[in-house]
């Protein structure tokens, strides 16, 4: 059973403290979204290539970047409201960098496809090299939008070329001439196809392209070539919108709301209640209103709108919910409905309802509207899934719209009493409320239970085994030894515990998304792991001198020592050895920032922290119950005596061995140098091709 339905002021009905301190809240968190969100965004760029989630890190440091189209666009927009040449520069240099000029085919094969048009879905080096050649047409959308707004305000010769030769790719490959976009073309033979020149393609099967239609990334298609016709008075890119959403209309969209794909083959939409389709699909027709001035458009974007109000709106506490679908056909009676909200779609709901209010005067949008963005503004996400939370922030704030709430105060919560007597979860709350068994009622999924974070989950923890695997296994293999085995018989198990949980509190910080605590502890990564060098190096002085890490164990009445210095290792240890493990970490960092929540990104970084743990916690089990007294004695050492200057000298062996592999670790850390260790194994092509058919194996299994 999920929080919702435990917390009484909802099951009590009538609006909670919370709630109405909802609308109160915005303007002060409206403040700091921006500056926060433009922070984060200069703070995690990198200068050297461009794009963001590595900052300032040495020019050599690689590993996967995605690319982040909305991002990019707010910054022409932060660029065109302030002159700021910073904004601007920060989209050329990443625009330079993942563009590929023909001549460079085979030499500079970048993000963009310099022979069919079109951008590749991710790249594995941080230069933009080295793509993942699948095409997206979500990616399509994002990168037209963006990089059409800079050919606007630059007029450059190459940015010209990557803007035509993508819209033409569109057109020609994943345009239906009846309207609507289709989904994806594979990456079929890799480079084996996209590096060969035109005349050498011909020759070769073209890729494979899904021919699925999705609402959502139909939706932002539309809104990208749409802003093509604003910009350039084409009456194709008209015609090409037109048809398109004639076909969503049509095809798609219906008195159960928009349909989240269209089979192509039997002729029909399918999976209705998704709060993805529905809230792209009411933003590409506001869209299509504003841009071809068409009240039907208006017409369907209410009638999506009012659907969504009815069947996904959280009238209790404001969001929207990811699913309450009828689909029987495709999900188990307990699958239908999933109350997690996810941050994206949210975000897109707040400005389309706020938009759909200005134009309608309907105060159910701008309550809607309002207290979603209130629901957001608690919240953070990863850059591109903000850009509309922002979009909706900026309406409030340029249109007055909390100062108009409050002057109609009193019919907003006319209204919410007679919504929230007609809400659709109330059935399920009055059970509750009865002590009456909801077991056969749909299961009100919480956010971990959800496919997607179970991927996330089970890839975070193979990647955990595969870190432990690296060349880097041998530092942490190394220091972990040094600092365990110096333990009693019995006590392996409990320091191998304890420096796993330091080693899990460290990663799941880093997982806290857009936090002020998960930024700084990745932004300043180099600082840090400066300092976690100074410390090992301290630890290791300690052992040389046969202090152990005894000074870090406390004592408390009638117990034993506490293995403190094991956790406070162990987390120290995480700071130091993440430059070890920086590519994956960066991907993992990468996923976290961008799967909900706070709590599923901090989740995953600790899933992955054990799984790079449980190797070593069976090797202390198993040592711990070795009972061969020999063996113990040749592990604890033996004391060697020397004369230095008249004196006798004495050192434990022990602490000796363990305290210079300490010594010598914390000076890699250091320096910085344990990811060059990484790159042997973790950077080739082989372990990436692993981790993405690994990725693509698993939502095979799991996602059906």
């Amino acid at each position: 059973m999920v929080d919702y339905l435990k917390d009484k002021s909802f099951v009590e009905g009538g609006l909670s403290l919370d709630y109405e301190e909802t609308i109160a809240k915005i303007p002060e968190n409206n403040q700091q979204l921006e500056s926060n969100f433009l922070l984060y965004v200069t703070n995690t760029f990198d200068t050297k290539f461009g794009g963001f989630g590595l900052g300032d890190a040495p020019a050599w440091r690689e590993g996967q970047k995605f690319p982040r189209g909305f991002t990019l666009n707010y910054l022409l927009e932060k660029y065109d409201e302030t002159g700021n040449e910073d904004y601007l520069n920060m989209v050329l240099k990443t625009f330079e960098n993942q563009y590929t000029d023909i001549s460079e085919l085979e030499t500079r094969y970048h993000l963009y496809d310099p022979v069919e048009g079109g951008f590749h879905r991710y790249s594995t080096k941080r230069d933009w090299s080295v793509p993942h050649y699948e095409k997206m047409l979500h990616d399509q959308a994002k990168f037209i939008r963006a990089y059409a707004h800079l050919l606007k305000i630059t007029d450059d010769d190459k940015v010209k070329t990557a803007v035509d030769g993508s819209v033409s790719f569109i057109i020609e490959k994943f345009y239906d001439k009846e309207g609507g976009f289709y989904s994806s073309q594979d990456a079929y033979l890799e480079d084996g196809y996209y590096g060969l020149t035109k005349e050498e393609r011909a020759k070769i099967k073209p890729p494979y392209i899904d021919k699925t239609r999705r609402v959502d990334s139909n939706s932002m298609m539309v809104s990208a070539f749409l802003y093509l016709y604003d910009t350039y008075e084409d009456d194709e890119f008209k015609d090409i919108s037109e048809k398109s959403l004639s076909f969503l209309q049509e095809k798609m969209v219906g008195d159960d709301g928009a349909h989240y794909y269209f089979d192509y083959e039997k002729d029909k939409a399918f999976l209705t209640g998704q709060s993805v389709a529905n809230s792209w699909a009411v933003l590409a027709f506001l869209d299509g209103y504003d841009g071809l001035n068409d009240e039907s458009y208006l017409e369907t974007a209410k009638q999506i709108a009012d659907y969504s109000l009815a069947n996904l709106y959280d009238w209790n506490s404001g969001g929207f919910f990811e699913r309450n679908s009828k689909d029987e056909e495709f999900y188990a009676s307990n699958e239908r409905i999933d109350l997690s909200k996810p941050y994206s779609e949210n975000g897109v709901f707040s400005y389309s309802m706020l938009r759909l209010y200005l134009i309608t005067g309907n105060l159910e949008y701008l309550e809607s509207g309002l207290k979603t963005l209130g629901y957001l503004l608690d919240r953070a996400s990863g850059l591109d899934e903000t850009y509309y939370v922002i979009k909706a922030s900026q309406l409030v704030k340029s249109n007055e719209l909390i100062e108009d709430y409050a002057g109609k105060k009193d019919e907003i919560n006319g209204l919410l009493k007679k919504r929230q007597a007609d809400f659709f979860l109330n059935d399920l709350l009055k059970q509750e409320q009865s002590k009456v068994s909801l077991d056969n009622a749909p299961e009100l999924r919480d956010e971990f239970t959800d496919v997607s974070f179970i991927i996330l989950a089970v890839l975070a923890f193979l990647v955990g085994i595969l870190s432990f695997l690296s060349p880097c296994t041998l530092p942490i293999l190394s220091a972990y030894f040094a600092q365990s085995f110096n333990a009693k018989k019995g006590e392996i198990l409990k320091n191998t515990i304890f420096f796993f949980l330091g080693l899990a509190l460290v990663f799941s910080i880093f997982g806290m998304g857009a936090t002020l605590v998960g930024n700084v502890f990745r932004d300043n990564r180099i600082i840090l792991t400066r300092f976690a060098g100074i410390v090992i190096i301290l630890f290791g002085v300690f052992q040389l001198f046969g202090k152990g890490f005894s000074g870090f164990n406390l004592r408390f009445k009638g117990k034993h020592k506490t293995p403190i210095g094991s956790f406070l290792f162990g987390a120290v240890f995480a700071i130091g050895w993440s430059a070890c493990i920086g590519p994956i970490l960066a991907s993992l960092l990468l996923l976290s920032a961008t799967s909900g929540t706070v709590l599923k990104g901090s989740g995953l970084l600790f899933i992955y922290a054990l799984g790079l743990a449980i190797p070593l916690i069976i090797i202390s089990l198993y040592f711990d119950r070795i009972k061969n007294k020999r063996f113990w004695e040749i592990l604890q050492g033996k004391v060697i005596r020397f004369p230095i200057f008249g004196k006798q000298m004495h050192i434990h062996t022990t602490y000796l061995i363990s305290g210079l592999i300490l010594i010598v670790i914390g000076i890699f850390i250091f320096n910085d140098y344990l990811f060059r260790l990484n790159q042997l194994a973790l950077q080739t092509g082989y372990v990436q091709d692993i981790i993405i058919k690994g990725e693509e194996f698993l939502k095979g299994i799991l996602i059906k």
